[in-house]
């Protein structure tokens, strides 16, 4: 399971970064390599089959279980929005 945050609702929603002590401790967990900034992630993950383009901020790529429901506690304290893809 892969995880994107993109804070946009729309294509028209200004992008806004996810907090930098949430990206940090993401990469403290995950490891620099499982955490995709806005380049990497959107080149990866911008597109989708329904055609939509989306902003994608950064991508988190859990390789576990316990990683994602750290992951999920990481963004609540830190108020950064999970958004999951597949």
């Amino acid at each position: 399971m892969e995880f994107a945050r993109s804070p946009a609702r729309d294509p028209g929603d200004e992008w806004v970064a996810p907090p930098a002590p949430a990206l940090r401790a993401w990469r403290q967990l995950l490891g620099s390599d499982r955490v995709l900034d806005s380049a990497q992630a959107s080149g990866r993950y911008a597109h989708c089959t329904a055609g939509v383009r989306r902003r994608i901020a950064a991508a988190l790529r859990p390789s576990d279980v316990h990683q994602v429901s750290q992951i999920v506690r990481i963004a609540a304290r830190e108020g950064a929005p999970l958004y999951p893809i597949s």
